[in-house]
C-alpha cells in the first residue's frame, strides 16, 4: 500500500468534511478538520475534505473576510494546491487559523494565506511528495522526475513566505514547526489569543504513524467505531464476555 493510501485509510471516519458555518459578524468560518481528497466522490469514499467543494464554497462568497480553521495531516497535493489558488484568488481577506493540524497539503493554505493564525500547540510539516507507480525503469524514473517538479512548486510556494529558508533541506528532513517556529520563520503571522483556562489545541488528533518524524503523542481519543461500539450494549456484553473467557484461560 503506498503512503497516500496508507494515510487515507488510517485516518477514515477520524475527521469531519469540510463545514461552512455562517456568524453573526458576517464572516464566514469553513472548517477543515480532515483529510484532504480532491473531488467529492473521494470523500464519499474515504472520507475527507475536498478541493472541488472548498473551492465552489469560496466561490459562492462575498463576504469581506473569511476564515479557514484547519487540522490535517494533509492528502493529495495537487487538491491542497487548488485550495490553495482558491485562497490566493478570493477577492476579499482570506484568514488560515491552524487550529491543530497543517501538515503537508495542507500546509500549501497556510502558504497561501495572507493571515495565519497559530493556536497554542498547533503544528505545520512539510515533507517530499508522495505517488505510486507501476511499470517498467523508464515509468518509474519518469514519476520520479513528476516529484521532483512537485517538490521544486512546493519550494516556490514557501519562499514567498521565506526566501532565504531552505526549503529543500525542510522537506527531504520532513520537518514539523511549532506556532513560534512557524510565526518566527514567517510561515504563520501570529499566535491565537488564548483566553483563560481555554485548552491547547489538539494537533495530534489524527493517526500520523505514516509519517517518519511525527511527535510521539500517546492516543487519548477513541475512533468514531469504538465510541459507537462502547455505546452499544451487545457490544458492550459481549466485550465482557470475551474477558472473562480470556481470564479463565489466562489465570
Amino acid at each position: 500500500m503506498n503512503k497516500l493510501q496508507a494515510l487515507y485509510r488510517a485516518n477514515r471516519g477520524r475527521g469531519k468534511g469540510l463545514r461552512v458555518e455562517a456568524t453573526d459578524d458576517d464572516e464566514p468560518r469553513m472548517m477543515i478538520y480532515d483529510i484532504i481528497v480532491s473531488s467529492d466522490a473521494d470523500a464519499e469514499w474515504w472520507g475527507g475534505a475536498s478541493a472541488e467543494s472548498f473551492v465552489r464554497a469560496l466561490q459562492t462568497m462575498s463576504a469581506p473576510r473569511v476564515h479557514v480553521h484547519i487540522n490535517s495531516p494533509g492528502g493529495d497535493a495537487f487538491a491542497g494546491i487548488a485550495m490553495a489558488q482558491a485562497i490566493r484568488a478570493y477577492p476579499g481577506e482570506v484568514v488560515v487559523h491552524v487550529d491543530g493540524l497543517a501538515a503537508s497539503a495542507a500546509g500549501f493554505l497556510v502558504a497561501s494565506a495572507p493571515r495565519a493564525i497559530m493556536a497554542l500547540g498547533a503544528m505545520i510539516m512539510v515533507h517530499k511528495s508522495w505517488t505510486w507507480a507501476v511499470g517498467n525503469s523508464n515509468d518509474l524514473i519518469a514519476q520520479a522526475a513528476v516529484l521532483e517538479k512537485l517538490d521544486s512548486q512546493q519550494v516556490e510556494l514557501f519562499k514567498t513566505k521565506n526566501e532565504d529558508y531552505d526549503w529543500e533541506a525542510a522537506l527531504a528532513a520532513e520537518t514539523w514547526f511549532t506556532a513560534t517556529e512557524a510565526i518566527a520563520l514567517g510561515l504563520a503571522t501570529e499566535h491565537a489569543a488564548q483566553e483563560p483556562g481555554q485548552p491547547a489545541a489538539k494537533a495530534h488528533a489524527f493517526d500520523l504513524s505514516v509519517f517518519g518524524r511525527a511527535p510521539s503523542v500517546p492516543e487519548t481519543t477513541s475512533s468514531p467505531l469504538e465510541v459507537e461500539a462502547a455505546n452499544d450494549p451487545d457490544q458492550v456484553a459481549r466485550r465482557s464476555r470475551i474477558a472473562r473467557m480470556h481470564k479463565y484461560r489466562n489465570p
